[in-house]
């Protein structure tokens, strides 16, 4: 509070008053600090949700009335105990995955349109930079999925990245896909979900195109002959 709002609140005197009670009240907590920490234990464990209903409500205030002051404490917070929140968050996540889901779930159900709007707006605004995003993202799931494979054409050896593809070893990969509903970007992402399950090699486009067009690549016939 500045000082001007203290005068016109108080008066000379009333401020007067209030930096003697203030002064007090610290020489008083300073002397019963102990009896004060174990009345607000008490207090928290004996009203939980009471307790977290007024945080919400200091917190959701705070916010409005300073939020550059509050973002700028949030983040020195976090660049300071980064790992350690990160790891509490990750901890929390694993033991409360299905009330994580059922909280958002919620939280969807009754901010449907605001949230759906606001997504629209999102996007509109920022649609090069998300589908910049995306097309990394893409290129680092499949280099990632190559990689784990082998890195290199199992028939002629191709190594570039470019010219490489995951190929199913039994040939049932259309009936695969349509089983898991998943092709693509999409298919590379449900092969890491699955942790790189077997039955999967990697061949580049050609080797993979003759493969699925004459069922054998001429590589192959080349090497038995």
């Amino acid at each position: 509070m500045d000082a001007a709002r203290v005068d016109a609140n108080y008066g000379q005197a009333g401020v007067r008053d209030l930096v003697k009670k203030r002064e007090s009240n610290r020489k008083y907590a300073a002397r019963h600090r102990d009896e004060i920490n174990e009345k607000s234990r008490k207090y928290v464990a004996e009203h939980p949700e009471e307790r977290k209903e007024t945080h919400r409500k200091y917190n959701a205030k705070n916010r409005a009335e300073h939020p550059e002051r509050v973002r700028e404490i949030n983040r020195k917070h976090y660049a300071k105990y980064r790992d350690e929140l990160c790891e509490k968050a990750r901890k929390y996540r694993a033991e409360h995955r299905e009330k994580i889901k059922e909280r958002a779930h919620k939280h969807y159900a009754e901010n449907r349109d605001e949230l759906c709007e606001k997504a629209r707006k999102y996007v509109a605004e920022n649609r090069e930079e998300i589908n910049e995003r995306q097309r990394k993202c893409n290129v680092e799931r499949r280099v990632r999925v190559l990689w784990t494979y082998g890195s290199r054409c199992v028939c002629c050896g191709e190594s570039r990245y470019e010219f490489l593809a995951i190929d199913h070893v039994n040939g049932d990969g259309a009936a695969h896909r349509h089983k898991i509903g998943k092709g693509g970007s999409s298919f590379y992402a449900w092969l890491i979900k699955n942790n790189f399950p077997e039955g999967f090699q990697i061949l580049c486009w050609n080797c993979n195109w003759a493969k699925g067009v004459y069922g054998k690549c001429p590589h192959k016939e080349e090497r038995e002959a």
